[in-house]
């Protein structure tokens, strides 16, 4: 490594920097390591420390006029870093990930170091802590922010701009509702939950398009209720069993799954019909549905519930496919499921493949074309997603 870094040709430009050290470096070859893409002007910078004895690095060490996208996995030292030293200088950085290594218990953020960053689209955080106030914090053109592995603090953001939101693994605060009504813009939203939360709250997102919610909790003891109101709703997946209300004008397509199939394939008939047997009221939900997909897990234990659903009318008025998972045909429906399915509208079908992949397809190609010449757009389009503007 020395040997490249003395003696590869510096002019011949570096445009990605990745550092993964799984043992220990002397401290000074790191740190030139590090300083390594400032001083050559690199454009995305990757720094993963897996040895856990390093000492937290200033945040200046990662001042750059030029990096645009920068991930880090270091022990960080936030508190006393723009204090002391010179300013985190990244006018330029539009991609922000931050991840807390697995040995530090104290990796919080503070509000000064992401005003430090004006041109700043995406934010990761997986594992930090944030501040509990956020009234001063001004990101100005994020569009895409992914939370994972902390506590959401109870003041509510203020990311007018926001196009795309993740939150995974999260402790949630009572005022979700002020929360998700602050995000005006927002047309992508994911939720994992993997614990319980203590209220009810609403999905208030009038631009909402796109909204994911999975669980890996059971309705038994998942007993809390998602609302969701969102007038341009047009795709919803839900992974997992859980309680949901939709009040939206229209859907197109509602995609059922089971997050844990191994936890699902173990599990008796008996706690499968415990499990399911209150999901078919979240199932009344999804009757605006045009396409109804689902996975193998869920057909099994629709068909565990059989049941219930033959107590019920099909809610399904305006489906007009239910997509069957790969390997699983029409043939092995029983009567009951399929009167449930397709039993609200005479001309609904079963299929394997939606009749419109192929111009799904047709897109994806266009975009894919494009991915090379996104840079040339991205100034251009400004703080919207190229993908969004396609769509």
């Amino acid at each position: 490594m020395e040997h490249v870094l003395s003696n590869r040709n510096h002019e011949i430009h570096v445009s990605c920097f990745k550092l993964f050290a799984v043992y220990p470096f002397p401290p000074s070859f790191l740190t030139r390591l590090i300083r390594y893409p400032n001083e050559h002007n690199v454009k995305e910078v990757d720094v993963d420390l897996e040895f856990h004895r390093y000492q937290p690095f200033k945040l200046s060490t990662f001042s750059s006029d030029t990096t645009q996208k920068l991930k880090l996995r270091a022990p960080l030292d936030f508190g006393d870093s723009l204090k002391l030293d010179c300013e985190w200088v990244l006018p330029v950085l539009k991609t922000l990930h931050l991840v807390c290594p697995p040995h530090i218990s104290d990796y919080k953020l503070t509000v000064s170091c992401l005003m430090c960053l004006p041109a700043l689209t995406t934010l990761r955080l997986d594992g930090v802590k944030l501040p509990e106030s956020l009234s001063s914090m001004c990101l100005p053109v994020l569009t895409s922010l992914s939370v994972k592995r902390c506590k959401l603090p109870e003041e509510v953001w203020d990311f007018p701009n926001l196009l795309s939101l993740e939150l995974d693994d999260v402790r949630l605060p009572e005022n979700m509702d002020d929360f998700f009504s602050a995000l005006v813009s927002v047309r992508d939203v994911t939720l994992y939950f993997t614990k319980r939360f203590k209220h009810d709250f609403t999905i208030c997102c009038p631009q909402l398009v796109h909204l994911k919610i999975g669980t890996r909790l059971i309705s038994s003891s998942f007993d809390r209720e998602i609302m969701v109101v969102a007038p341009k709703l047009y795709e919803f997946c839900c992974m997992g069993i859980f309680k949901v209300i939709l009040d939206v004008d229209e859907l197109e397509n509602a995609s059922i799954k089971v997050w844990d199939t191994n936890q699902f394939n173990n599990a008796t008939l008996r706690q499968k019909m415990l499990a399911y047997r209150p999901f078919i009221n979240t199932l009344s939900k999804l009757k605006i549905a045009n396409i109804l997909t689902l996975d193998s897990a869920m057909i099994e234990g629709l068909s565990a519930v059989l049941v219930y659903l033959t107590r019920v009318p099909s809610p399904f008025k305006n489906l007009k496919h239910v997509k069957l998972p790969r390997g699983c045909e029409e043939s092995s429906i029983s009567t009951a499921l399929r009167k449930y399915l397709l039993g609200g509208n005479p001309g609904a079908t079963f299929v394997t493949a939606l009749p419109q992949v192929a111009h799904t397809r047709a897109c994806a190609s266009l975009i894919n074309s494009f991915t090379l010449q996104g840079r040339l757009f991205e100034d251009a389009i400004g703080s919207w997603n190229f993908l969004h503007i396609l769509q």
